[in-house]
């Protein structure tokens, strides 16, 4: 899934429109984001700062984590080497879900803020006894 795909996802579940969604970023988080805004990261490819994501999880009561754990990362990705849309980035990288993986790769995402991120956890089957 792409993020815009997400965030209009995301909108659309709730029931609100992009005036609502503007007015629950300010109430969460104080930012004044324009309704144009908003629809140029549902209809675009364009990524928003590390700082927005975090603004508009919060407005959805989402950690960034689960607000990007769907988001797919582009195949080829030359941010990620050959693996793209693998899990890419290294065994490191590989707890955090892959649009969180795309921005720690392209350097959007700090090392130490990678670090206090609470990982994304795939439940594994059970060993055989």
């Amino acid at each position: 899934m792409q993020l815009r795909n997400r965030l209009a996802e995301l909108r659309r579940d709730r029931g609100w429109t992009l005036r609502a969604l503007r007015e629950r970023v300010l109430e969460r988080t104080g930012a004044v984001l324009s309704i144009s805004y908003l629809s140029e990261l549902e209809r675009t490819d364009a990524l928003p700062s590390l700082e927005m994501l975090a603004r508009l999880a919060r407005a959805y009561d989402l950690s960034p984590q689960d607000l990007l754990a769907p988001v797919d990362l582009p195949a080829g990705d030359p941010a990620l080497g050959e693996a793209g849309g693998a899990a890419g980035g290294g065994d490191a990288l590989a707890q955090y879900p892959p649009g969180l993986r795309a921005l720690i790769a392209r350097g959007t995402v700090t090392p130490e803020w990678a670090g206090t991120a609470r990982p994304h956890r795939v439940p594994r089957p059970a060993a055989p006894l």
